[in-house]
C-alpha cells in the first residue's frame, strides 16, 4: 500500500490530490485540515488547525502495514494580502512571518 499524508486536504489543490490519489486502489491517504469534504474507505481525516502549533505538536501519526510507500505533501497554507511586492505593506508581512513561525 502507497500511504499519502496531506495537509490542507479539504479544498483547492489539495482536495484535488486527494481526488486523484483515490483513484488508485494501492493508496491510501491521511487528511489533515479544519474541515472534512470526504469520506472513502481508503480515506482517515483528522480534523486539525495547523496553524495552532500546541495541537500540531500532539498530533500523533498512524502504524502503517506494510507500505511500498509514505509520501507527506505539505500543502497547507495561508494566503496575505497579494500584491505586487513593493506595494506590500512590510509589517504585515513581518507579522505573518511571526505568526507562522513563532505562534506569535
Amino acid at each position: 500500500m502507497n500511504y499519502y499524508f496531506i495537509t490542507g486536504s479539504s479544498k483547492g489543490l489539495g482536495k484535488s490530490l486527494l481526488d486523484l490519489l483515490l483513484k488508485d486502489e494501492s493508496n491510501f491517504v491521511y487528511g489533515f485540515a479544519r474541515t472534512c469534504s470526504l469520506k472513502h474507505e481508503r480515506y482517515q481525516h483528522t480534523n486539525v488547525d495547523l496553524s495552532d502549533l500546541s495541537k500540531v505538536q500532539n498530533m500523533s501519526f498512524p502504524t502503517l502495514k506494510n507500505p511500498k510507500s509514505i509520501v507527506l505533501i505539505n500543502n497547507a497554507g495561508m494566503v496575505g494580502d497579494v500584491n505586487h511586492l513593493g506595494n506590500l505593506d512590510n509589517q504585515k508581512i513581518i507579522g505573518c512571518y511571526y505568526a507562522c513561525y513563532f505562534n506569535k
